[in-house]
């Protein structure tokens, strides 16, 4: 009995055990469970949040990007260096770059969001930062380029500006209809396309000069030998001589008027020294006092100290009479003619260089009291043909050879003129720095050098062959003649050592012209003296021989000739002849 009690109280022990175990299992479990669902809670919390930021990223880099793109693209636009207006579809003014306000300055501050193009055309307008055509009324002007701005086809507006430059607008239709117009400042553009016409001008005239100068230069060198043989003769009257000397001086004036062609057009070098310029020209303005008539007044004013200059004297001399013949021909009923010669410091026009700095000139002032030029007639002066005189009167020469020389000699010019109240004209010649005065010496009147030497004349214009030949002979030299460079080399072969001179025209037909002969003379025969001859001495001769002594220019006188041969001899070494 004793022992069932013992058990029972031992299973009753042990249940208790077991229920106690169970409820610590129950609470354990229970408490798991609770911390597994918050921290579910709390996954699924955190996830929310997760969300909501990467929502909130996404949004904030978009409004980034947005902004960034806009601020690029408001940078693209500023860097433009075009003028560029956007419209909306209702034409309402949207976006401008501040670039505009350079090409219209005087528009700074009237461009307003949301108006439309003729608002802010008118303003333009009104303001002056748009001018009117002249002939046209604004409000047609307004109207036509509402028009053109409606119609937005490409069409290129060419619009000039107060300030004298020229802007290019065009205007297109934007994909959302609306309007974009761009304007591009096109003036150094237009300016290098004008120096472009005019270089391709000058070329094409200096072809044509060139061409023509050589076979001119050669009828003239001629009746100039014809001439000086004439006058030699014993038989000839003090009338005769005097009709002689006439038509010496004439045809020495054709002789220049074809360089000055030549200096023109580019095709002959300038023969430049350092000159009194003051001086030089109140020597020429004493010549155009004789001959420019009783009833033009002209006066003369030179300042103190000129600087000197570096200029051809022969093409200052043409300038001077080129231009006082224009303003004769301007004042048929007499005048003024006033030339004034001064000092100044200015920036040289032909420089492209932005902020040149200043640059010293000698400026030759030539003002008229005539009819003066309109702007279309202005527009045209320096046109070589062009001119308004009437038939037989002028060549439209004149300026365009002073323009050339004065260009070729690194100055500009400027024109001012209005109709009715006359024109001016100035040169502007750079200042010479450090350079004394050359002194040019009247030659002295003294008998023609001469010899007896052999001279292989080679000349192909066969009038001009024979007068240098005569010329030759009376100064007692024998002469023998061929007309091309291949006969020459051949005959210097077959009598080699016979010549002591060569005296060749450069330019001739055949493969050897002058300047191959003279090269190729020297080289076989070193002590072989050369002395060259042409019409047309410029750009055909080539470096080696363009400052060389022995090249004489045609036409020439026999005394230029004697000159040249004697001193191209006795500048030879002596050498055997055979």
């Amino acid at each position: 009995m004793l022992a069932m009690n013992e058990a029972l109280v031992l299973a009753a022990l042990r249940q208790q055990e077991l229920t106690d175990a169970a409820e610590s299992l129950n609470v354990r479990l229970q408490k798991e469970i609770d911390e597994r669902i918050q921290a579910e809670v709390a996954l699924r919390a955190s996830e929310t949040r997760l969300r909501n930021l990467n929502a909130d990223l996404e949004r904030r880099v978009l409004e980034g990007s947005r902004e960034l793109g806009r601020n690029n693209l408001i940078d693209a636009i500023e860097s433009l260096d075009h003028g560029l207006v956007l419209y909306d579809h209702e034409d309402r003014l949207v976006l401008f770059n501040q670039h505009l306000y350079d090409q219209y300055p005087l528009a700074n501050g009237h461009f307003a969001i949301g108006q439309t193009f003729e608002q802010i055309f008118r303003v333009l307008v009104d303001c002056g930062a748009v001018t009117v055509p002249p002939g046209e009324s604004a409000q047609q002007f307004i109207a036509d380029s509402v028009a053109r701005h409606k119609r937005a086809d490409g069409t290129v507006a060419e619009v000039v500006q107060p300030d004298g430059r020229v802007l290019h607008v065009t205007e297109h239709r934007s994909k959302s209809q609306g309007f974009v117009s761009i304007a591009r400042d096109v003036t150094k553009q237009l300016k290098l396309a004008e120096q472009a016409r005019e270089s391709q001008k000058m070329e094409a005239i200096g072809r044509l000069t060139g061409g023509l100068a050589h076979d001119l230069n050669n009828y003239l060198a001629v009746v100039l030998g014809n001439l000086d043989l004439l006058a030699e003769q014993p038989n000839v009257d003090a009338t005769a001589r005097k009709l002689i000397d006439g038509a010496i001086a004439g045809t020495l004036r054709g002789g220049e008027l074809i360089r000055s062609l030549l200096a023109f057009s580019r095709r002959q070098p300038l023969a430049p020294r350092v000159i009194d310029v003051g001086q030089h020209v109140a020597e020429v303005t004493n010549l155009v006092k004789r001959t420019i008539g009783e009833n033009i007044v002209v006066d003369l004013r030179v300042a103190d100290d000129l600087w000197p200059v570096t200029i051809d004297a022969a093409q200052l001399d043409s300038c001077v009479i080129n231009l006082a013949n224009n303003a004769h021909d301007a004042m048929p009923a007499g005048g003024r003619l006033s030339i004034a010669l001064s000092n100044v410091s200015l920036r040289d026009e032909t420089s492209t260089e932005e902020g040149a700095s200043l640059r010293d000139h000698v400026q030759i002032e030539f003002a008229d009291t005539g009819t003066g030029m309109g702007e279309a007639v202005l527009a045209r002066a320096f046109e070589p043909f062009f001119t308004t005189k009437g038939p037989g009167h002028g060549t439209g020469l004149g300026l365009s050879m002073v323009h050339g020389f004065v260009h070729q000699s690194g100055g500009f010019l400027r024109v001012d003129s209005t109709p009715g109240a006359g024109t001016i004209v100035r040169l502007y010649l750079p200042r010479t720095v450090d350079a004394g005065v050359d002194q040019v010496n009247s030659p002295k009147v003294e008998a023609l050098p001469g010899g007896h030497e052999r001279i292989l004349l080679v000349e192909d214009h066969e009038e001009m062959c024979a007068v240098v030949a005569a010329q030759l002979g009376s100064l007692g030299y024998a002469t023998v003649a061929v007309d091309n460079g291949e006969a020459a080399l051949a005959l210097l072969d077959e009598q080699a050592g016979s010549f002591d001179l060569v005296f060749s025209d450069i330019v001739m037909p055949g493969r050897i012209d002058g300047l191959e002969l003279a090269r190729r003379a020297r080289e076989r025969w070193p002590d072989l003296r050369v002395l060259l001859t042409s019409g047309f001495a410029g750009s055909v001769v080539r470096a080696e021989y363009k400052k060389a002594p022995g090249v004489l220019r045609k036409p020439y006188r026999k005394a230029d000739l004697a000159r040249a041969v004697r001193g191209v001899l006795d500048g030879a070494q002596p050498k055997a002849r055979k």
